[in-house]
């Protein structure tokens, strides 16, 4: 899921705490402490969280607060071999550091952000040549992830198996465990701009598999009352509908599409000419030929 905005002191608690965890990649913010604050209050309630280092206006900090597990980074680039250095932690198990993909980018190394000392709380799991790269700890009720290697896009780059599994158990790690479970619902296809979702049990969310545009609008219908909530772009351009926790096991999803300014407009443009063109057309039969042979 992606969020409107790359500000991350633009959203509220309430916003967050949609969210069991958040990733943020490419982040920034307008205010460090006001960030920092918003952040701790959520994984203090329980939230999890990855930040990423790169990309961020974080990449090279002199002072970090909390919840960020590291209170200072640097950069520099690591070439030739990782040389890992890997912590036994719930993370790294099961994980094969040594199959890696090498840290290049194209003809030069791979740029890290490392840490100068870890919060109380916080432990390194893994280090390239000593300097920690993953930083974890528990905060509060919740779980954090720094990482200063820029983990993801070194996975996507290399199409790497195991970094994507270190990825996974990362991800399961700050979930607290995937949990499976059959999920009861139905889907009503009203029209091409309206749809009905009846949920039967405990649901996080509702991932709908339509393109993503700003006119499509979503409802919670509980106990014959109706109340909206956002929607997100999320994978590659579908949308995802965040569901309050605690919703109780029956409830419904309506959405619907909303015409745009342009769209209503055009159609009020098609339906005029074509109007304009039946007018014609009628006061002026000789505007028809009809071809055909001679008999």
């Amino acid at each position: 899921m992606k969020g409107p905005s790359k500000y991350v002191d633009s959203y509220t608690l309430e916003e967050l705490r949609q969210f069991p965890a958040i990733v943020l990649y490419g982040y920034d913010y307008k205010d460090l402490n006001k960030m920092a604050q918003l952040l701790s209050q959520y994984v203090d309630e329980g939230g999890s969280l990855f930040l990423e280092a790169n990309g961020s206006p974080d990449y090279k900090a002199e002072s970090l607060p909390d919840p960020f597990p590291v209170r200072g980074t640097y950069t520099y680039i690591v070439m030739d071999e990782w040389s890992f250095n890997v912590s036994d932690h719930p993370i790294s198990q099961g994980v094969n550091f040594t199959v890696f993909a090498p840290p290049l980018f194209g003809a030069g190394g791979w740029g890290v952000s490392t840490r100068d000392k870890s919060a109380d709380w916080a432990e390194a799991v893994l280090g390239s040549g000593g300097r920690p790269v993953i930083v974890v700890g528990e905060y509060g009720g919740g779980r954090v992830v720094w990482s200063g290697m820029n983990l993801f896009y070194h996975a996507k780059s290399y199409r790497n198996s195991e970094e994507s599994r270190f990825i996974r158990r990362i991800l399961s790690w700050l979930s607290g465990g995937f949990e499976s479970s059959v999920l009861g619902y139905r889907v009503e296809f009203v029209n091409p701009q309206r749809r009905i979702i009846w949920i039967d049990g405990s649901a996080g969310g509702v991932l709908f598999k339509e393109n993503y545009f700003r006119q499509w609008h979503a409802a919670l219908i509980v106990g014959g009352e109706r109340r909206r909530v956002s929607i997100y772009l999320a994978g590659p351009g579908l949308m995802y509908i965040p569901l309050p926790r605690n919703m109780g096991d029956h409830f419904e999803v309506l959405l619907w599409y909303d015409l745009s300014i342009g769209e209503k407009v055009g159609y009020v443009v098609s339906v005029f000419s074509l109007v304009l063109l039946l007018i014609l057309v009628l006061r002026r039969p000789d505007f028809l030929f009809v071809c055909g042979e001679d008999s």
